[in-house]
């Protein structure tokens, strides 16, 4: 009878070894997936985003201040009325984004621009654009997301356009006054 327990019981762990391996083997998690999500995320974002910089734009007549990092604790006045440039408060009818933009991914983060020269795409000699621009150094968000993005966005081409690629960033034109 002990060779019958311990037959039953390898039986029954080999058993739940292989429901356990085929659960695996019928949905496992691939980096395929993990790319869709990603790809997900960031076009949902970027219109979250996008939304919010021109709600704002509109009812105080200028876009937000730049942030760095999206996710940190300053907004620039998207969520939270205390990040509001004095000058515009008053004007301020928020929040213009629901919840905060969250990393896309590890190490990645989204930021509104800094002005540069990616601010006068109209060659007006206005700082008349505002730009997202998420972070992509460390390889997070590859060549083929990055691309993608471009091509759902704006021409594919990662030098030109509303969307542009650097190795660094991908710069994501919001708005023109």
């Amino acid at each position: 009878m002990r060779r019958n327990g311990r037959g039953a019981l390898v039986l029954g762990v080999a058993a739940l070894a292989v429901l356990v391996l085929s659960a695996g083997v019928i949905r496992p998690s691939t980096g395929d997936d993990r790319q869709r999500e990603l790809r997900a995320v960031l076009l949902d974002d970027y219109q979250r985003l996008r939304s919010a910089v021109h709600a704002y734009a509109e009812d105080t007549g200028e876009f937000p201040p730049p942030v760095f990092d999206l996710s940190g604790p300053y907004d620039g006045g998207l969520a939270d009325p205390i990040h509001v440039p004095f000058g515009v408060s008053a004007l301020w009818r928020g929040p213009y984004l629901d919840g905060p933009i969250e990393a896309p991914a590890p190490g990645s983060f989204w930021s509104l621009a800094t002005l540069c020269h990616l601010d006068d795409e109209d060659g007006d000699g206005q700082r008349d654009e505002a730009w997202a621009r998420v972070q992509r150094a460390d390889g997070s968000i590859d060549d083929a997301t990055a691309a993608w993005l471009d091509e759902q966005l704006d021409d594919g081409a990662p030098a030109r356009g509303t969307v542009r690629v650097t190795p660094t960033w991908i710069w994501l034109k919001l708005a023109e006054n």
